[in-house]
């Protein structure tokens, strides 16, 4: 982002939908939902903690997590990043999670 002068508000934050590619998708009952294509997927943030780790950075914590998916829930992003199995870093608020992009590409 540095390279081509990219700050982090012109990101397009969401978590896109694989079928049609619209985002953001809405997390609703447990899983992302596309009000677009009616698409589900349980695991669509995966390609979006891809994006986030190749543009922003490898670390990730809960408020930037919500931040780039769109979550309003702190226990969300929380449960979403720790099913992930990631590194954890810190303890409580302070916790940080490095994106493994090698294991998000082979899950």
């Amino acid at each position: 982002m540095n390279q081509f002068n990219v700050n982090d508000n012109e990101l397009i934050k969401g978590v896109l939908c694989p079928d049609c590619g619209v985002g953001p998708m809405q997390w609703k009952s447990g899983k992302w939902w596309c009000d677009l294509c009616d698409c589900t997927s349980k695991t669509a943030h995966r390609g979006a903690l891809m994006d986030y780790a190749l543009l922003v950075g490898e670390h990730i914590n809960n408020r930037k997590a919500r931040d780039f998916l769109q979550l309003e829930s702190i226990h969300t992003a929380k449960r979403l990043l720790q099913k992930e199995h990631f590194q954890e870093f810190g303890k409580t608020s302070g916790r940080r999670y490095k994106i493994d992009v090698d294991k998000l590409l082979n899950a």
